[in-house]
């Protein structure tokens, strides 16, 4: 992964781990995923109250 974030010229900062207040963007990234894609998929049992699926 350093490799090729290096050739992209990409600037590596290293976060400790379990600290998700760091990584907002991330995080954030995540819960929309969960919320507006997992949700839809067939057997998917963590569904959040008050999301709208579309379909």
């Amino acid at each position: 992964m350093t490799t090729a974030l290096t050739a992209l010229d990409a600037d590596i900062t290293v976060l400790p781990p379990y600290n998700p207040h760091l990584k907002g963007g991330i995080e954030n990234l995540n819960r929309c995923v969960e919320r507006m894609l997992f949700t839809a998929l067939p057997g998917h049992t963590q569904a959040t109250q008050g999301v709208r699926v579309w379909t």
